[in-house]
């Protein structure tokens, strides 16, 4: 939001939005980014839409919906160190070769996921 107004209290409001998403840029930036939040006030500010307001605000709340959706199911089948170790001794005693274990990592070195890959080397 960073058109200037002659309106004082649009004024007052966009000061406070630019504060409250700078405020949230700083606790995630690329968790803040991923919500699209600065396209939707962009569209909603252009006007070069097609749509009233309030079906864009609606079309983004779906989308974020989906977006948070996705997201818990990922956290649901997450595994944890331990978890992961049991998994791979569950391989190991199904006749599964596990040839290489990775840690997936963050740019901020937070534990993202791990890449496990092997290969089944039949009965024994």
């Amino acid at each position: 939001a960073s058109k200037e107004t002659n309106n004082p209290a649009a004024e007052i409001l966009r000061k406070k939005l630019n504060k409250q998403l700078n405020e949230l840029s700083k606790i995630g930036n690329d968790a803040f980014l991923s919500t699209n939040i600065l396209l939707l006030i962009k569209t909603i500010f252009s006007k070069k839409h097609n749509l009233n307001d309030n079906e864009v605000i609606k079309q983004y709340k779906n989308e974020l919906q989906g977006s948070i959706h996705r997201l818990n199911d990922l956290v649901t089948v997450a595994l944890s160190e331990r978890e992961k170790d049991n998994l791979i001794n569950v391989c190991r005693a199904n006749n599964l070769i596990v040839s290489k274990q990775d840690i997936l990592m963050s740019d901020e070195n937070e534990v993202l996921g791990y890449n496990i890959l092997g290969y089944y080397c039949g009965d024994s």
